[in-house]
Order: structure tokens, then sequence, then C-alpha cells
């Protein structure tokens, strides 16, 4: 569904990250009230991504987070082949959170150029 972004458990994400080149993951806490405030900015965002056929999904099953040695929840984690990279800002500002998105995309399309370059 368009703008909603889709619940996993820690089996299905480590499916999505074996399948999936690209995904954008939110950890959380189900009870915290700050990160249901998130969510609401990260499914603005998860609308575009759709567009442009990326993955956002959200987990909230207990330990997930510390099974990716992330200590503090909620975060937003970008896998590029498997690798983590942290957003370390602010969660609730929606164009931070949406400008990181848009740098990690750019260094891997740099990424593909210069392979393309090369052969």
């Amino acid at each position: 569904i368009i703008g909603v972004i889709d619940e996993v458990n820690l089996k299905m994400l480590n499916n999505i990250l074996e399948e999936e080149d690209h995904c954008f993951v939110f950890f959380y806490a189900e009870k915290d009230p700050d990160a249901h405030a998130i969510l609401t900015e990260l499914e603005d965002i998860d609308e575009k991504l759709d567009k442009r056929d990326l993955h956002m999904v959200k987990i909230s099953d207990d330990g997930a987070n510390e099974e990716f040695g992330l200590d503090d929840i909620p975060c937003l984690v970008y896998f590029e082949n498997g690798v983590p990279q942290i957003f370390t800002g602010d969660l609730k500002n929606e164009n931070q959170v949406m400008k990181w998105i848009l740098d990690q995309l750019k260094k891997e399309d740099i990424k593909r150029v210069t392979v393309a370059i090369l052969d």
C-alpha cells in the first residue's frame, strides 16, 4: 500500500535484506509515542520512495535492534547490499530525513556510474 510502511518481523527483515539491494528500515518500540510521531513523517517519505521502487519497512520486534548492533531506538537505517548506514539526524524533521535518503541514493548512483565507466 502506497504511503503505509509495512511492519515486518525479524525473519522477514532478514529475508528482505538478502533479496533486496536497497532497503530503509525503521527500528522502534511499539509503545514509544515518539516513534509513532516519527512514523507519520516517514509514511510521507515512504510514498515518495514507493514511486522510485524503493522499500521502507518498520520493525518493533523485541531485540531486533540488538541483532543489528543498534543501541538506541527509534532509529532509521539504510541497508545497501546488507551494509547498514545509520541516520544520525532528527527523525522528526521530514526534510532532513529526505535529504539524507537522497544523499544515500546519490552515493549509489555515483558508484554505478563509476563502475560503468571502469568497465
